[in-house]
């Protein structure tokens, strides 16, 4: 399995069911076990997957990729086990977003709004850690997904700053972008932003 694909099978509910056996309470399988680590992070995968067709995967997705990245963050699979972790707390917003679109009582418009910018938050700081590790490791020792997880994580951190209103920092963001990726077309959206960020500011 390639790094940031889904798992080869047909029944994903029968693959989850199998790799949570593994990482909850399999009699003979210890957290310190490569089998243990496999399952985990393989699940974390699937409901990172999972959650494209249907968001509320997300949670469990952030759920088993922390505790994957807090056991193996300092692997190889570090950077890819936090740009995972970081995206999935990027796209759960969109379930809190539908939910702040409903009629909510003011306590609930609050708690959900506070829990959308924790999420960002979140997302941001480990899109930020995804480009430090990247940066700081040999290029010829970083893989086409690699390239492409670091690549997205310099725009994602500007979204995730431009969508908690902290517009100064996302023109900060989106300019550094921006020039790291000055002859690709997300240059072009990152200025756009930079455009937008400005006229929020007045």
């Amino acid at each position: 399995v390639g790094d940031g694909d889904p798992i080869a099978v047909d029944d994903a509910s029968a693959a989850r069911r199998g790799l949570e056996q593994v990482v909850t309470d399999h009699p003979s399988i210890s957290p310190e076990s490569p089998e243990y680590r496999y399952a985990l992070i393989e699940l974390g995968k699937l409901l990172y997957h999972l959650g494209e067709t249907a968001p509320d995967y997300y949670i469990a997705a952030i759920e088993r990729l922390t505790e994957a990245v807090e056991r193996y963050g300092n692997s190889d699979q570090g950077p890819t086990l936090r740009y995972l972790l970081a995206d999935a707390y990027r796209k759960s917003v969109t379930a809190l977003e539908q939910q702040l679109a409903e009629r909510q009582s003011k306590n609930e418009q609050l708690e959900l709004q506070a829990e959308r910018k924790r999420r960002l938050n979140e997302a941001q700081k480990f899109y930020n850690q995804v480009i430090n590790e990247l940066e700081a490791k040999p290029q010829v020792a970083i893989t086409p997904m690699e390239q492409l997880y670091r690549r997205n994580a310099y725009f994602y951190q500007a979204d995730c700053a431009f969508d908690r209103e902290q517009y100064e920092m996302a023109i900060s963001l989106y300019d550094m972008a921006a020039r790291r990726f000055e002859n690709h077309p997300s240059s072009l959206i990152a200025l756009v932003q930079i455009v937008n960020a400005h006229c929020e500011l007045g």
